[in-house]
């Protein structure tokens, strides 16, 4: 059995790619135009990083920089933050309630992968989105999906 998934597991990916090469290469598009484009057309787009490397993120942000992308978003849902915080980001990030910053930390702070979100670039996100919303009419929501706990 051993034997057999290890052949399939080192064999399948060689004939994969094997096959990959008689394929045509796709033209490369540029991120910001496809996402621009899916949202545009009412589709949800998911971006995935590595915890720790802040590129995805600030390439976002770079991104909501923009008033016609502002505007193509409704939400965004995160990894990092506890649902029991929902009404507290909703609070600072939409009606722009004054509220400590170390309150607002528990959002991506109180949660069960803690150890994953302690990099500046989570409240750097926090910040520019509440920044978007208090500078513009279109609002964007934050949308924290991690299950609530005790």
């Amino acid at each position: 059995m051993r034997a057999v998934l290890f052949l399939y597991l080192f064999f399948v990916p060689v004939l994969m790619s094997v096959s990959a090469w008689a394929q045509p290469k796709p033209s490369p598009v540029d991120a910001n135009s496809a996402i621009s484009s899916a949202l545009a057309r009412g589709e949800l787009v998911a971006l995935g990083d590595v915890h720790g490397n802040d590129q995805v993120v600030t390439a976002l942000l770079a991104f909501l920089r923009e008033p016609e992308n502002w505007r193509l978003v409704d939400d965004i849902a995160v990894e990092f933050g506890n649902v029991k915080y929902q009404a507290l980001a909703d609070s600072y990030l939409l009606a722009g309630a004054d509220i400590p910053m170390s309150q607002v930390r528990l959002i991506w702070r109180d949660t069960l992968y803690f150890m994953a979100w302690q990099y500046a670039i989570s409240e750097q996100f926090v910040e520019q989105l509440r920044v978007g919303n208090q500078t513009r009419e279109h609002k964007v929501r934050l949308l924290l999906t991690e299950p609530e706990f005790d």
